[in-house]
C-alpha cells in the first residue's frame, strides 16, 4: 500500500507541483486548499496519512493551527511550509520554533530531503506535536534555524 501524503495549500500551482513530485516518488497525494476541507479529507480517509505538508499562512487559521485541528484524528508529522521569513513567523506566532519547515520556492530535492529527514525522525522517535508537549524531543531534531534559513543540520 501506498503512503499518503496530505498537501494542503491555498495555492493551486503548489498544489499540483507537490503531487507531481509526491506521485512520482510512490505516495498517494491528497489535496486541500484550506482548513475545511483538510478535515474533511481526513475525516474522510480510511487510511492512515502518513504526513501532511501544510502552508503556514493559510486564510483564515494558521497552519500550526489546522495541524493541531487535523492532530485530532489522531498523530500526524507535519512539514510546513512557507514563501516568508521563518525568524519573522516564529515571532509572529505563526510557527513553533524547531518546527520543520521548507521554503518556497522549493526544489524537488529539497521537498524530498524534508519528507525522508521527517520520517526518518519519526521512526527514531522525534515527535512534532503541539498537542502533547511533554513528548517533544527537539534535541534530536535536524532541522534548526540558521540566520533566515530552515536548514537541515549535519549533527
Amino acid at each position: 500500500m501506498k503512503k499518503t501524503i496530505l498537501v494542503v495549500d491555498d495555492q493551486p500551482p503548489t498544489r499540483r507541483f507537490l503531487r507531481s513530485v509526491l506521485e512520482r516518488e510512490g505516495y498517494r497525494v491528497i489535496e486541500a486548499e484550506d482548513e475545511a476541507s483538510a478535515y474533511e479529507a481526513v475525516r474522510k480517509e480510511k487510511t492512515p496519512i502518513t504526513l501532511a505538508m501544510i502552508d503556514v499562512n493559510l486564510p483564515g487559521l494558521k497552519g500550526r493551527h489546522v495541524a493541531n485541528n487535523l492532530r485530532s484524528f489522531g498523530p500526524l508529522p507535519v512539514v510546513f511550509m512557507t514563501g516568508d521569513s521563518a525568524p519573522n513567523l516564529i515571532a509572529e506566532g505563526s510557527l513553533e520554533e524547531g518546527a520543520p519547515l521548507i521554503e518556497k520556492p522549493f526544489t524537488v530535492s529539497g521537498v524530498m530531503e524534508a519528507i525522508n529527514r521527517l520520517l526518518n525522525e519519526q521512526s527514531q522517535g522525534v515527535i512534532y506535536d503541539e498537542l502533547q508537549p511533554a513528548l517533544l524531543k527537539r534535541e534530536k531534531s535536524k532541522f534548526k534555524v540558521q540566520s533566515s534559513k530552515w536548514t537541515a543540520s549535519s549533527t
